[in-house]
Parts: C-alpha cells; sequence; structure tokens
C-alpha cells in the first residue's frame, strides 16, 4: 500500500495551489488524522513545495511501475508493444 505512484484525480487548489489534476505523489504510512482514523485516505507525498497530504482513494488513479527492461529498451530506441 505505501510506496505506491499515484496520480491526483481531482482539483484540490482550494486546499493547496499545487494540488493539480495529474500531479504525482508517493503513498506514505499515515500522517494526518485522516489517514490514521479512515480507510478511504491515503497519505501522499507530493513534490517539493506541496508536501504530505491525506487524500481520498477516489481521487487518485495508481501509476503503474515501468519494468526496468522496458526503460533500457525506450532509452536504446525500441518501441513498447
Amino acid at each position: 500500500m505505501y510506496g505506491q505512484t499515484v496520480e491526483l484525480t481531482a482539483d484540490l487548489t482550494s486546499y493547496h495551489p499545487g494540488l493539480v489534476v495529474g500531479v504525482r505523489g508517493v503513498t506514505t504510512a499515515p500522517v494526518g488524522m485522516w489517514a490514521r482514523t479512515y480507510d478511504r485516505f491515503v497519505s501522499v507525498q507530493f513534490g517539493p513545495g506541496i508536501g504530505n497530504w491525506d487524500i481520498l482513494w477516489s481521487s487518485l488513479r495508481h501509476v503503474p511501475a515501468v519494468p526496468a527492461a522496458v526503460l533500457t529498451a525506450d532509452a536504446k530506441g525500441a518501441t513498447r508493444p
């Protein structure tokens, strides 16, 4: 559950100007009151200047990890299947 890369699917700029649709972050151990109390929330560490926020799972999209072999092939100019 922790250490997953996620992408924000909801505009939360009313809470912080950096919480725009598409911003990516990494899930962390529960930090805030909401993530510690309700399983509908998860703590997410976003980039510098945005910080750590408790976000509803329904406002996030999981970003699948790209296997190292694909990254290596892409670097050599190969195309993905």
